[in-house]
Formats: structure tokens, sequence, C-alpha cells
């Protein structure tokens, strides 16, 4: 079974609906791929040839530690996972996985390692920052110095990409995805599903704060 398949399957890509997206626009469609930590084994082969396709398409240098890093919560299973059965099936190879962890301090958000033992395995060694969903690009922008304070992002990998993202946009050597979206999105202002008066969703997304802030909007809301 494909990528695409698994996605439709586990119903991680929805189409046809309301949503509004985390920057305040609005759209027909979402990727949930949180849903995939229902189904392990899906979960497992997508990470792992996430991971192996961005090893052989970046080119690293094979002699080099390799440390594949994500944010908590998915960006750190994807890692620990994929590295799980990477190592399996490249006994040879020096690879480790680790997360980080956002924690607020004097009310800024700030980062730390969830396992202070990746600290002496990460310095010096090739970086894959590996997560689910590149969107904006603001997660991977907040945490880049962080990660590069202990090693080199060598290369960024995702499960589906919907900025339509370069690595030289990105300012990283390589830049991977699985899959690439283009959803068409809408300004809350000029959106032609609210001139519809079509239902939000507010199980998904940033539906919940948009219908705190507009609960007279005459489509409504629904759950999914």
């Amino acid at each position: 079974m494909n990528i695409t398949q698994i996605l439709a399957e586990t119903q991680a890509v929805l189409r046809g609906k309301h949503f509004v997206y985390s920057g305040g626009d609005h759209g027909e469609d979402y990727i949930n791929l949180r849903v995939l930590k229902e189904f392990p084994d899906d979960f497992a082969l997508i990470s792992y040839q996430l991971l192996e396709q961005t090893i052989t398409h970046a080119k690293l240098n094979t002699a080099k530690p390799l440390v594949v890093v994500g944010p908590e919560t998915l960006g750190a299973m994807m890692a620990k996972k994929a590295v799980e059965l990477y190592q399996h099936d490249n006994p040879g190879r020096q690879i480790a996985s680790g997360y980080f962890k956002a924690i607020e301090v004097n009310g800024k958000k700030e980062y730390m390692w969830g396992d202070g033992d990746i600290i002496p395995l990460i310095k010096g060694a090739q970086v894959i920052w590996i997560d689910d969903l590149m969107d904006a690009g603001s997660t991977l922008e907040r945490t880049r110095m962080f990660v590069e304070n202990f090693g080199t992002i060598v290369a960024v990998a995702v499960i589906a990409d919907r900025s339509d993202s370069k690595a030289e946009q990105l300012r990283i050597p390589h830049f991977e995805a699985l899959l690439e979206f283009v959803f068409p999105r809408y300004s809350a202002n000029m959106c032609p599903l609210c001139a519809a008066h079509k239902p939000i969703v507010t199980s998904l997304g940033y539906g919940k704060r948009f219908q705190e802030i507009n609960p007279d909007y005459p489509g409504g809301f629904i759950d999914i």
C-alpha cells in the first residue's frame, strides 16, 4: 500500500468540509496526521520510508554519526520509530534519535531536550529534523537555533508539505517531503465557504477559537 492510500484509508486527509487553519485562513481541506498514531503499523512504515528516503536523497556522509530529532509529540515518535527500524536494517550505521519539547520561561517559549542522553551524541553529528507536516515553517524557525546549538541540521523531513517550501527558503541543505499538497486558502473576510454559510468544523484546526470569537456565525458549527 502506498502512502496516498494509507492517508486516505486512515482519514488523515479530510476534504470537502470547512476548516479554520492556524493562521486564521479558511479552506475545505485538512491534513490530520496525528490520527496515524492510531495505526501503528502504518505509522512505522511511513516514518521509516521518510527517513530512508531522506538519507538517500540528501547524500549524507555515512562515516559521520547521524541523529534524527523531532518536536514533541508526533515528531518525537516518528524519530524514535524510524531510527529503530533503520538500525535493524543497517546495524553498522551510527544513528540515534532524540526529541525536544517546549517549556515556558518567564512567559516566553523556550526549548529543551526531552532526554539529556542525546546531548553528547548530537554534538558534531549530522542532524535530520523530522516532523509530520510543514505548513508555514514556524515550528522549524522557532526551534532551529536551539537544535543548531548542539549539531548541524543537514536535512528537514516531513510526511506532508503544504508550504511549497524549498531548501534554500528554509535555509537548509536538503528538504524532503513524501507528499505535497496545495490547498486553496481564503482569508476570513473573503471566504466563499463563509459566504455560503457552510458549517465550520470545531474539532480540528482553529474552528473552536473562531466559534468563541464569532458565536453567531450564520453557518453554524459541527464536530467530526
